[in-house]
């Protein structure tokens, strides 16, 4: 970035550091220490770099970190804090999972004390949804409503660009909205442009507004879809609503509950004492385990359609598998339990995604494809992802599994079968085997 980035040789604050409580903890990399004083630690390391932006981002995670909105707004507000007392240009990011006890109504809280508290920057996510990573975020109608209230300035180099194209005018020494405030065209070349990116992002609540503030009935549907997708986060795996699917082998994760799967998710990783005890290992090289993950609805809506096609496409590469697990309360490492337990060398993890701003998202569901990579395999594995300690398990993940505007089901489960066998023909998984496909030539799903 010195050397070749956009600023060199314009300004010497040119790095961007994102951060916020509960990303030590969350990989088991906090050796004890409380989230505070891990997060106090990175702003002491940012600032030797001198930074444009330090962005702390907290609320993120998950009930694991912050359970409640008061926790959230009590940890943005001591990070903030931390950071101006290191002198740092804090920007402030105050996030809700909708599988967290943290709700919209925290999260502005949280976002008007801190820009009353002197934050300097703000995420500007459409009507706050991110939707590549399924969390809520600040939003521009936040900024703008935030920049009235207190009469701020946007920076500089945006208020250029955005003055040039009518978001906002200059009066008497003052910024107001300007006439194409809240326009979405005013940020496509054409009308046909504005049609594929509303086309490409399938739930589009609207665009007016009222004031600096999304128009009501944009903000109730913003609600509605929320409300549904915290449904399905807290829906129950049902074994009856997969009853057409075939047969499943039932088993336990060490996460008793839905409250202590989302607040423990190593529980979820977990195969409980009884199951343990009631699997032996199998003669198969390829296992099925489906879980709920954050998202049972996710798994009645398409591992019905896909399990079927999925044991068909394997038995047709003499790949045969014993009877799928079905395990309430499991998360993505629950893989590597079965692997170990089964002896497997491949596990396939149908499991729900956490919903994000839409009911859509509330239906998509990922196929984690886990290598067991014994001895030597294991240290090549640790080797090709810069880790200075063998890996015993690699993932080739294929997402966003669902009907209506995802990678369906049954085209899902041809996806997955043609991964399975590549994975064994090369022995290894995830970017180790795109590399090799790609210098083979394969041609790469």
């Amino acid at each position: 970035m010195a050397e070749r980035g956009a600023l060199a040789g314009v300004a010497p604050q040119f790095t961007y550091f994102e951060t916020g409580q509960g990303s030590e903890l969350t990989y088991g990399k906090h050796d004890g220490i409380d989230m505070a004083t891990l997060e106090a630690l990175c702003y002491g390391l940012a600032r030797r770099w001198d930074p444009f932006m330090v962005n702390n981002v907290t609320g993120f995670i998950g009930p694991e970190t912050h359970a409640d909105d008061r926790e959230m707004v009590i940890s943005n507000l001591q990070d903030h804090f931390m950071g101006k007392l290191l002198g740092l240009p804090m920007g402030m990011a105050p996030c809700f999972t909708l599988h967290a006890g943290t709700s919209l109504e925290g999260q502005q809280m949280a976002t008007g004390l801190l820009a009353a508290a002197g934050a300097n920057f703000y995420m500007d996510v459409p009507l706050g949804a991110d939707r590549m990573l399924a969390y809520f975020d600040t939003s521009g109608h936040d900024v703008q409503t935030l920049r009235e209230l207190h009469g701020r300035r946007p920076g500089a180099e945006y208020l250029r660009w955005a003055i040039g194209r009518g978001i906002f005018e200059e009066r008497d020494g003052q910024i107001a909205r300007g006439p194409r405030f809240g326009d979405v065209r005013a940020l496509c070349s054409s009308d046909a442009e504005l049609a594929e990116l509303l086309r490409a992002t399938p739930i589009t609540p609207g665009f007016g507004v009222a004031g600096p503030r999304p128009e009501s009935r944009v903000s109730r549907e913003v609600r509605l879809h929320q409300a549904i997708a915290r449904e399905a986060a807290w829906s129950e795996l049902s074994a009856e609503a997969l009853a057409g699917a075939g047969e499943f082998r039932l088993v336990a994760t060490q996460a008793r509950t839905r409250a202590e799967h989302f607040s423990s998710p190593h529980r979820g990783a977990q195969l409980a004492s009884e199951t343990l005890a009631e699997l032996a290992p199998e003669p198969h090289m390829v296992a099925i385990v489906i879980s709920d993950g954050l998202s049972a609805e996710a798994v009645h809506r398409n591992v019905p359609e896909l399990l079927p096609v999925l044991v068909d496409g394997l038995a047709a590469h003499a790949l045969a598998v014993g009877t799928p697990l079905l395990a309430r309360h499991g998360r993505v490492k629950l893989a590597e339990a079965v692997a170990e337990r089964l002896g497997a060398r491949v596990v396939i993890h149908l499991v729900g995604e956490r919903p994000g701003g839409d009911a859509a998202s509330s239906c998509s569901l990922s196929a984690y494809l886990c290598l067991r990579t014994p001895g030597v395999a294991g240290d090549a594995a640790g080797d090709a992802a810069g880790e200075p300690e063998r890996l015993p398990f690699e993932y080739t993940v294929i997402s966003n599994i669902y009907a209506e505007g995802g990678l369906p089901p049954v085209e899902a489960a041809a996806v997955i079968v043609e991964k399975v066998t590549q994975i064994l023909a090369h022995g290894v998984a995830g970017n180790q085997l795109e590399a090799r496909l790609a210098a083979t030539g394969t041609p790469r799903t």
